[in-house]
């Protein structure tokens, strides 16, 4: 699309385009980085130089520039998946996420791309997380960024996640800090296990409080059957024991989930629905 928009000026830019791809491949691979640019983002600058330079700009310039907002479109529609994919992740473990919100600090306002916030034995807690989308290893900057914002929002911990990985200076900033370097697999392959725990335990947390409120009510001992089976199930679930009957229903049809996934989204509906019927009563 791109030559095809250049029509008869084609072997200028077949000529021109390989020589200053070349020359951007040799230039300083640091100063790339930094500029945002890859080989090929590099040739084309130069290449624009040249045709100001020979007043040639029109119709070349319109023509990359239609190319380059393409690119850019691409390139944040994979971010935008890419942060839904971290969401539903978290999601995915019983937790309370919101996509780029904006969250108030000590020092000003920040706009987190995955907001997660969780509660423990009573003890709520937030982590920050960040996603790059990127074809480069982030830098030491996006490491540093990220745990002052961790700190000014007074976030329990932070997640910086890249598929592509780290640089050495980024890795070193974040050792022995509050801030995770991890990807979305390296989550669900490693980690997942510890944060089901911790899903585990705030799910706990809720099937008390409302066993205490049902206890008040005095009118329908039912919810509370329906609460002892699901403790069963994470009970079983913690020790691996898949599938697992959550819930019974009235004509006694049992229902079972195959896997912690299945079970958070189960256990989670279920009581939002006992919280709002208490809510009711």
């Amino acid at each position: 699309m791109f030559l095809r928009d250049l029509r008869g000026k084609r072997i200028l830019v077949f000529f021109l385009l390989p020589f200053y791809f070349f020359l951007a491949q040799r230039a300083d691979s640091s100063i790339i980085k930094h500029s945002g640019f890859d080989s090929f983002e590099a040739a084309m600058a130069l290449f624009v130089i040249h045709c100001f330079m020979t007043r040639g700009l029109g119709r070349y310039t319109k023509a990359i520039y239609k190319y380059l907002d393409a690119r850019e479109l691409n390139m944040q529609d994979s971010w935008k998946k890419y942060q839904d994919e971290a969401a539903a992740f978290f999601r995915s473990l019983g937790f309370e996420v919101r996509n780029e919100d904006v969250i108030e600090g000590v020092r000003g306002k920040h706009k987190i791309d995955v907001f997660v916030v969780g509660e423990v034995h009573s003890i709520s807690f937030s982590w920050v997380v960040e996603c790059k989308c990127w074809k480069n290893n982030i830098p030491k900057e996006k490491v540093m960024a990220l745990i002052s914002i961790v700190q000014d929002v007074g976030a329990y911990r932070g997640f910086l996640l890249s598929e592509v990985g780290f640089q050495s200076g980024a890795i070193r900033a974040a050792y022995k800090s509050n801030v995770a370097l991890t990807s979305i697999d390296d989550l669900k392959n490693e980690a997942k296990e510890s944060l089901l725990e911790v899903t585990a335990a705030n799910l706990h947390v809720r099937l008390s409080r409302l066993k205490n409120k049902i206890f008040k009510l005095h009118d329908n001992l039912r919810p509370l059957g329906q609460l002892g089976i699901l403790e069963i199930a994470l009970g079983e679930a913690l020790e691996g024991q898949f599938p697992t009957v959550y819930f019974i229903d009235e004509s006694n049809k049992r229902f079972a989930a195959n896997d912690w996934e299945e079970l958070v989204i189960a256990a989670t509906t279920l009581l939002d629905k006992i919280e709002e019927y208490v809510q009711k009563h």
